[in-house]
C-alpha cells in the first residue's frame, strides 16, 4: 500500500492540474490578441480604445478569476485526498507536525518525511516498518 501511494505521488497524480495551467495560457494568449486587434480597430469605430480596452480587460479578469478559483479547489481536493491516504496508510494523521518540522520541495520528499516523522514517533510495528 505504501508503495502504491508513493508510486502514485511519483507519476504526478496529486501535482497541480497542468490543463488549469493551459487554460491560464490560453487566457493570456486571448487577452493579448484581443488588446493588438482593439488596437488596429482604433479609429474605425466609435467605440474608444480605452473603453474596448476596459472591457477586454474586465472580462479576462473575471475568466482568470474563475480559472484560478478552479485551480486552488481541484489543488484543495488533491491534497485532501493525499493527506486521507497517508493516514489510512501510516494509521496517524501527523499532517501538521510534518510542515512545521520538515523541509521538502516535493511531493515525494514529504511523503518520505512523514514515513520518517512516523517511525521516530510512534512505536506500531505496523506502522514503523
Amino acid at each position: 500500500m505504501k508503495k502504491l501511494l508513493l508510486h502514485r505521488i511519483q507519476e504526478g497524480e496529486f501535482n497541480p492540474s497542468s490543463t488549469i495551467q493551459q487554460t491560464i495560457d490560453s487566457l493570456n494568449t486571448s487577452y493579448s490578441r484581443a488588446k493588438e486587434t482593439v488596437q488596429r480597430m482604433h479609429g474605425e469605430d466609435e467605440i474608444t480604445l480605452e473603453e474596448s480596452m476596459t472591457r477586454e480587460f474586465l472580462f479576462y479578469s473575471r475568466e482568470m478569476h474563475k480559472v484560478k478559483l478552479k485551480q486552488f479547489e481541484d489543488e484543495q481536493k488533491k491534497m485532501f485526498e493525499l493527506r486521507k491516504e497517508l493516514k489510512s496508510i501510516f494509521e496517524v494523521d501527523v499532517w501538521d507536525e510534518v510542515i512545521q518540522n520538515y523541509e521538502f520541495d516535493t511531493l515525494e520528499e514529504f511523503y518520505e518525511s512523514y514515513k520518517q516523522y512516523v517511525r521516530n514517533n510512534y512505536e506500531h510495528s505496523q506502522i514503523a516498518g
